[in-house]
């Protein structure tokens, strides 16, 4: 499992967590940012989106595309770089994606957020609070939105 240089501790935790259990698991497989940091920074959210295509097509079995980790480890990384029109490109595909995951939602609606548009944010935190009631902080941001 470490022998691609992954450094995503929870993953292997998780896989190995199955593995004792007699569950299946997923491979733990490379992480696209770690490997394409400089690419990332280069290019644009729809170019981000395109090279995330070309590679999933072309390396889906090197990267980790199996969950919605990869696009929000991107789209989080582009917040740190206060790239947040960029983030939202890469939420908002990542939602397409993974319309029954109420993570991405909450990360799209931080993104709105972070960028000052209050009714994108209540609408993403909304939908990420109707997939999971026991989103805590789409409560609190919910709750301070509409203030």
């Amino acid at each position: 499992m470490t022998n691609n240089k992954n450094i995503d501790v929870y993953k292997f935790n998780t896989a190995i967590q199955a593995i004792l259990d007699g569950e299946p698991y997923l491979e733990v497989r490379k992480s696209m940012l770690t490997s394409f940091r400089g690419k990332i920074d280069s290019l644009d959210g729809p170019a981000l989106i395109l090279f995330y295509k070309m590679l999933k097509n072309n390396q889906g079995d090197v990267y980790a595309f199996g969950d919605e980790a990869t696009l929000n480890e991107i789209g989080y990384y582009l917040l740190s770089k206060n790239r947040v029109a960029d983030a939202i490109v890469v939420f908002k595909y990542n939602t397409a994606l993974f319309p029954d995951s109420w993570n991405v939602y909450d990360s799209l609606g931080e993104a709105y957020y972070r960028q000052g548009d209050k009714q994108h944010a209540m609408m993403d935190y909304s939908k990420s609070l109707q997939i999971n009631p026991g989103n805590q902080n789409a409560k609190d941001i919910l709750d301070k939105l509409a203030q």
